[in-house]
């Protein structure tokens, strides 16, 4: 059941996702093709501030885990592996 569950909130989140881009994309393009200069300057703040946050956290996650790295290695610790996402270093 706990599976199935997992599942069930992954296609939610995909059909969320999917649904949002969606949406956005078609409120973008209608404000561009209406020259609503406006809300084409609102969407597209909106967009650059999701896409600074991606990258903040993309970068507070990388610093994070180098500093377990670093600090693990000083303190005397040795490492099989380093894992960031799918990207792994293997001793």
């Amino acid at each position: 059941m706990k599976k199935f569950i997992s599942i069930l909130l992954k296609i939610a989140v995909i059909a969320m996702s999917v649904f949002l881009g969606f949406y956005l994309g078609i409120a973008f393009m209608g404000a561009l093709m209406t020259g609503a200069d406006e809300t084409a300057y609102v969407l597209t703040y909106l967009l650059e501030i999701a896409s600074a946050l991606l990258l903040a956290y993309n970068i507070n996650v990388i610093v994070h885990e180098g500093g377990h790295l670093v600090f693990g290695l000083l303190t005397g610790y040795r490492f099989c592996s380093f894992r960031i996402w799918s990207i792994m270093l293997v001793r």
